[in-house]
């Protein structure tokens, strides 16, 4: 009975080892199978989260384009109205110069100056043209003063490049020797 008590006590284990290795297999494979899912979960989530900078990267990109848009409507403004400052770019350039000769005289005209001289010098070219003219005047200091205002202050730009002003002996009159400045938007044709 010894030896069949160790057969049977032998089997039995022999079932019971099986059964455990099983089980612990099992297990195994369940466990491997659940940090097989939790890595692919932890992966999906790192892609969630790549996912969510690109849309906040992208977001802010389209921000940074409605920014810029509007950056570009505010330029587009201001360039308007710096072109309307200036003479217009379809007239030809004698007939500028002639307008312009005849503001500068006016304005001269205004505040009681005498245009001695008008010399024109050559016109720069380029994308801007500038169209300079050289004069002589004759006035009061306070008429000049009011007279280089006109011209700084005229609805188009005009610069003034240069200035000399030489007081008359004997006399409370001055002479002003200026080059005065416009300037043409050239536009692509």
């Amino acid at each position: 009975m010894n030896t069949l008590h160790r057969t049977t006590f032998f089997n039995i284990s022999t079932m019971l080892t099986a059964r455990f290795v099983s089980c612990v297999v099992g297990l195994a494979v369940i466990l491997g199978t659940l940090i097989f899912l939790g890595r692919i979960k932890t992966m999906e989530l790192m892609e969630i989260n790549i996912l969510k900078r690109e849309i906040v990267e992208q977001k802010a990109l389209v921000d940074q384009k409605y920014v810029i848009q509007g950056l570009l409507v505010n330029i587009s403004r201001e360039l308007e109205k710096a072109q309307s400052m200036l003479l217009p770019p379809e007239e030809p350039l004698q007939e500028l110069q002639i307008k312009f000769q005849n503001s500068m005289e006016n304005f001269a005209r205004e505040q009681q100056v005498t245009v001695q001289r008008l010399k024109w010098l050559p016109p720069e070219p380029g994308p801007i043209v500038r169209i300079s003219i050289s004069m002589l005047c004759k006035g009061t200091m306070e008429n000049i003063a009011r007279f280089i205002k006109r011209v700084e202050n005229g609805h188009l730009f005009y610069t003034i490049d240069l200035l000399k002003i030489v007081p008359i002996r004997n006399s409370p009159l001055v002479t002003a020797e200026l080059v005065v400045s416009a300037y043409q938007f050239k536009s692509e044709q």
